[in-house]
């Protein structure tokens, strides 16, 4: 494993896989929905659409050269996957850096379409049986963690294309995201070749300057007390301090039930 920089830090990891005829990526950046803004559930969610699918150019040119990408959107950063012909890795590392640095370009014409679809996404979980969001209230007492990061449909319907904008300007981090770039790199030309891509990409003009207090300030806090273990990370859960065994009931309940029991 070879790890490099870009010229404005994003940390790039090469993993060779000798013969492969493919290139896969993962491009994680630091912006999920617990910097979404007050009355604005959702965006978070709504760029991972728009920096993929709803975008001018990252997602046309990996569908040209015949690969895919997938995304999904956590508490604490999006993550997006590409794979596509070995041959085209130097097309899917210069995208998944416009991505990292915010240069992705909006399309306006595919907002209103990508913004829907998010809203379906939503409605389509309330209507299921998943017992996720129920699971979130009711093992944590975080604010961050009691709502769905899917997103609120009466939020999203009153989004538009600068909010958008303004929350990817807002969150994007060079110094804090990190690529995965997986090939074969003896086909590449070796580390040296990548690193020569990376270097020729323009570094972004983004500053370093840590980002705005969150209206849900998110601290990762390690749980103390008799039977517990450092393993209980990133949340507050009621009841764990006192009696573990308590928690595992909740649970449980939370997994099996729904919001009629």
């Amino acid at each position: 494993m070879t790890v490099l920089r870009s010229p404005d830090g994003v940390r790039i990891v090469l993993l060779d896989r000798p013969g492969s005829g493919a290139v896969t990526t993962v491009a994680v950046a630091p912006a999920g929905w617990q910097h979404d803004p007050l009355g604005g559930q959702g965006t978070a969610h709504l760029c991972e659409h728009l920096t993929t699918v709803g975008s001018r150019a990252a997602d046309r040119r990996v569908e040209a050269i015949g690969g895919s990408t997938a995304a999904t959107t956590h508490v604490d950063r999006q993550e997006f996957v590409t794979t596509a012909p070995g041959s085209c890795w130097r097309t899917v590392l210069a995208d998944d850096l416009d991505r990292l640095r915010g240069r992705i370009t909006l399309c306006s014409s595919e907002f209103d379409r990508q913004r829907a679809a998010v809203i379906e996404e939503v409605r389509a979980l309330a209507a299921s049986p998943s017992p996720w969001p129920a699971l979130s209230a009711a093992v944590t007492d975080h604010p961050v963690h009691a709502r769905d990061g899917f997103g609120a449909v009466a939020d999203l319907e009153h989004l538009t294309l600068d909010d958008a904008r303004a929350f990817l300007a807002r969150t994007v981090r060079p110094h804090e995201s990190i690529l995965v770039l997986a090939l074969d790199l003896a086909a590449a030309g070796g580390p040296r070749a990548v690193a020569e891509a990376i270097e020729r990409g323009e570094p972004s003009r983004q500053g370093n300057d840590p980002l705005p207090t969150d209206p849900f300030p998110y601290r990762p806090r390690t749980v103390a007390g008799p039977g517990v273990t450092d393993v209980w990370r990133a949340r507050t859960i009621p009841g764990v301090r006192a009696d573990p065994r308590r928690h595992l009931e909740w649970v449980a309940a939370a997994s099996t039930g729904d919001a009629n029991t």
